[in-house]
């Protein structure tokens, strides 16, 4: 690039510093990622290389109890790494300079799912290499959701096994797509000492991985986590009639994937509270992912 005589260059990095821009709010696997990378300064910059990646990775991080003793398994896994160069050895002028980008993500893409044993991560990241002043860095998750291929949605009706208290937890539908609500219904078939039910998100997630330590090869841990704020049905609530419900997902909700490392599945989550005994429990399962068109 052409300088300006008025606004001498200097080394070292002068401004604000890099931010990404991605074209849309989520992508699906196959789509192109689309958008800028934006150099803020207020002078002109010297750089030996501007450049950019995106990846994705599945991880798996847990332990496991076994007798006395505890014992860690991980895994990481590429599932996608590619990088380009925007600018090599030049001159960034002072202002706000774009450089615009594309990438393409793989057509078996998961989708993002942050957790607590496992995680799906799509990441740019953007270095300009400035000498004498350190490496300038800028990174951007982005969301991934996955179409539910071959899921027909269908209405879901559970009930407990126990002859009493016992329950009936229906879903309108066993699909759901990030953003909505689980709309159901809840209805009490069989008192018996039942005090209340309690409802709520569960996510339930399975992590494999292999042992950090010697004579530990691999192992596999199933995490059930409640998602979200629970509601509570009072057995008064529960006689008066069947009772609508609705659980927001949020935009972020990650959808139902299995992957080499790790899966998730999603569930409403029934917990009977039976004074003087062991709580019940009933789980409706659905699936979260983008409906086909």
């Amino acid at each position: 690039m052409q300088t300006d005589s008025q606004s001498p260059i200097t080394p070292g990095f002068h401004g604000r510093g890099l931010e990404l821009f991605a074209d849309q709010p989520f992508y699906l696997p196959g789509q192109k990622v689309k958008g800028r990378l934006q150099a803020n300064l207020e002078h002109d910059t010297s750089v030996g290389s501007l450049s950019l990646s995106l990846q994705g990775i599945e991880s798996t991080h847990f332990t496991v109890q076994e007798g006395k003793n505890k014992y860690t398994y991980e895994s990481k896994r590429d599932l996608l790494n590619v990088g380009v160069q925007l600018l090599p050895k030049s001159t960034i002028q002072a202002g706000s300079t774009p450089f615009p980008f594309s990438f393409d993500l793989p057509t078996d893409a998961l989708p993002s799912h942050t957790g607590r044993t496992a995680s799906v991560t799509w990441k740019l990241s953007a270095t300009a290499d400035v000498p004498w002043g350190g490496n300038i860095k800028s990174e951007l998750y982005l969301l991934v959701y996955t179409v539910a291929q071959g899921v027909q949605a269908v209405p879901v009706i559970s009930e407990n096994q126990e002859h009493a208290p016992r329950i009936r937890l229906s879903l309108s539908s066993n699909l759901y797509q990030p953003g909505e609500a689980i709309e159901g219904r809840l209805a009490l078939l069989a008192p018996g000492n039942l005090r209340s039910v309690t409802l709520q998100l569960m996510l339930e997630e399975t992590a494999f991985g292999k042992g950090t330590w010697t004579g530990k090869t691999s192992g596999s841990r199933t995490t059930p986590v409640m998602v979200g704020s629970s509601v509570r049905y009072s057995i008064q609530d529960l006689s008066s009639g069947e009772i609508p419900f609705h659980l927001p997902l949020s935009t972020n909700t990650a959808c139902t994937y299995s992957g080499t490392n790790s899966s998730i599945r999603w569930y409403v989550y029934a917990t009977l509270d039976v004074p003087h005994s062991v709580d019940l429990h009933l789980a409706a399962p659905f699936v979260v992912g983008l409906k086909q068109a």
